[in-house]
């Protein structure tokens, strides 16, 4: 065990006792069992993060403050105004500790670009991989006390200020804010981009806000990504990344490379198979998309497949990677470093519309990228398969669209 962890450890059991309290009599106070608290007395177990927030809150404790100054005794930490937190509450104070964690690695990162969150994932103990620490990043994930202190750790922060709103930190907006910031930018007309290419738009935008963060807070979503997009563009946007089921199991990427790959000129690898699909119809290696009420199935025009996506699949992915979205249209003239945006509507965009996703890709808004190789070694390497959609057809995903800035 970490020295740091010890420590926070080691002031947790021994508030425990100073509370004089049995482990039945905290138990029944915090909703956990008896054998739960034995064994975080006793050292064995280390409590996750709503455990924590549950014993902290029912002994009348703020856990930010117990964090702030992990060597003072109960009655110094002893707040009778606190009170045992709901799971609602609990879950709210989670989704800030993940804002929190995004916010500050992505301000490390603006400072020092190796600082990513495939970094981040290492520095507390993983393999490279995004993947559990996504699920942290959203919200998602009851994250054990042990990688609670990793990610301060990693971060250079108090665990109190991962718990604590930072927004002021960092420059993030709330909802009324932008929106009366909108109509400010708004009536300035057509303003010159800050940054040729397809980014302009948004990149423009955050400046024009005073945005460090693309992330609009809402009161009851915790936070909403922020995107810019030029009315009726052709540019396409990713959505997710998400593997599809098959019969084949954890084989199905070999299966494909060895199947439809084609030969590669590039030094590391012997065969790709990187291509876009659409339900359209056929694309040149074979592959479209089929749409069914309950999947979307990857077919072969001549080699039977058993490769798809279900309807849960698709909807938990969708709404962990976008639960909400701030949707702002630009008007655009001229072109590279002369191009110029009018920011004439913003909505808000809630709650996954499966069958608008559905429809999307029936009729080829939306796409599928399968981008993968075979490394020398013979080793699949998956960079990912992409949902990507045009930016313009977005909404047609979300079941609920509020106006917040009106054309």
């Amino acid at each position: 065990m970490d020295k740091e962890l010890k420590n926070y450890m080691d002031s947790l059991i021994s508030i425990l006792y100073e509370t004089n309290l049995t482990a039945t009599e905290i138990a029944k106070r915090s909703g956990l069992s008896t054998s739960q608290i034995s064994r975080i007395l006793s050292g064995k177990c280390l409590p996750r993060f709503s455990s924590l927030c549950k014993i902290f809150s029912s002994l009348n404790i703020d856990i930010r403050l117990f964090f702030k100054n992990p060597n003072w005794s109960y009655s110094e930490l002893l707040n009778d105004k606190i009170s045992l937190m709901t799971d609602d509450e609990i879950k709210k104070l989670r989704c800030l500790l993940s804002q929190n964690i995004r916010l500050i690695q992505y301000n490390k990162k603006r400072l020092n670009p190796h600082f990513t969150q495939s970094h981040l994932s290492k520095l507390i103990g993983g393999d490279g991989s995004t993947k559990s620490l996504e699920r942290i990043l959203r919200g998602k994930h009851d994250l054990s006390f042990e990688k609670l202190i990793a990610i301060s750790i990693a971060l250079n922060v108090n665990p109190a200020k991962l718990l604590t709103d930072t927004r002021s930190d960092y420059n993030m907006m709330d909802i009324k804010t932008f929106i009366k910031k909108l109509e400010e930018i708004k009536a300035k007309g057509y303003i010159r981009t800050l940054r040729r290419g397809d980014t302009g738009v948004g990149h423009t935008l955050e400046q024009e806000l005073g945005l460090t963060e693309n992330n609009i807070s809402l009161p009851d979503l915790g936070v909403a990504e922020l995107k810019a997009a030029r009315r009726n563009t052709s540019s396409m946007l990713t959505l997710f990344t998400k593997e599809p089921l098959s019969d084949k199991g954890r084989k199905r990427d070999r299966y494909l490379l060895e199947t439809f790959a084609y030969d590669s000129d590039k030094e590391d690898r012997i065969k790709e198979l990187y291509t876009t699909i659409s339900a359209l119809d056929y694309n040149a290696q074979g592959f479209k998309l089929e749409v069914t009420n309950k999947e979307i199935r990857l077919i072969h025009k001549d080699i039977p497949l058993d490769v798809y996506w279900t309807a849960e699949l698709l909807q938990k992915t969708f709404e962990d990677k976008l639960p909400a979205l701030v949707y702002v249209y630009a008007d655009h003239i001229g072109e590279d470093a002369d191009e110029h945006f009018h920011y004439t509507e913003a909505r808000l965009l809630k709650g996954f519309d499966f069958k608008g996703f559905m429809k999307a890709v029936q009729d080829g808004y939306i796409k599928v990228d399968l981008r993968m190789h075979m490394k020398n070694n013979g080793r699949p390497r998956n960079h990912g398969t992409a949902f990507r959609i045009l930016r313009s057809h977005l909404p047609i995903c979300f079941k609920e669209q509020q106006i917040l800035v009106k054309p």
